[in-house]
């Protein structure tokens, strides 16, 4: 699983490749994370889900972008950003981490900018934070933990597709060589 520090060294032109053992550890690290915030999150989100509309329009109001505008986060994100909020207490880690690097991906397909996605969760992260009560700190606790890995992993997967596009173009990029050194020799 690829973290927010390989996100932050591509972005600045550099790399950050881990050993399958450094991989596994920030795994192992996401899924502890995952297990031990899993119940207070699920109590969270049953207390958010009586305040769904009212959370859903402040996100919203949050998204500076239409939720249609081409390149913009979108309410097809937010709907699945929400859904898989609300399966969590049944859902394994695999199976979050699955679901939200396809999100990312799909965000790095429409070509969102990172800063929107991180703003986007973060809007979400408010809107629900201003939804709990005082005396819910452990829930509010969970929400922040669940949402930093959420965070990690979405850009996990939308940096996942920068490399697969990258390694594509560069694949291509070495047949059209390998072509034209053949045309070269046989014009030669």
């Amino acid at each position: 699983m690829e973290g927010p520090l390989h996100v932050i060294a591509r972005a600045n032109g550099g790399t950050a490749d881990l050993s399958e053992s450094e991989q596994g550890q920030r795994e192992r690290n996401g899924a502890r994370t995952f297990t031990t915030v899993k119940k207070p999150f699920g109590t969270v989100i049953q207390a958010l889900a009586k305040r769904e509309r009212k959370l859903l329009a402040e996100w919203r109001k949050q998204l500076q972008a239409p939720a249609d505008s081409e390149g913009s986060f979108g309410a097809h994100n937010e709907t699945d950003l929400w859904t898989a909020a609300r399966k969590i207490a049944k859902t394994s880690f695999p199976e979050f981490s699955s679901q939200l690097s396809g999100i990312g991906d799909d965000l790095a397909r429409r070509e969102v900018a990172p800063e929107e996605i991180v703003g986007a969760i973060t809007g979400l992260q408010n809107a629900a934070l201003a939804c709990l009560t005082r005396d819910e700190q452990a829930e509010a606790i969970a929400l922040l933990r669940m949402s930093s890995l959420a965070s990690a992993i979405l850009l996990a997967g939308y940096a996942r597709h920068g490399q697969n596009r990258a390694e594509s173009v560069e694949a291509r990029l070495r047949d059209a060589e390998q072509r034209m050194l053949g045309t070269s020799s046989y014009v030669t």
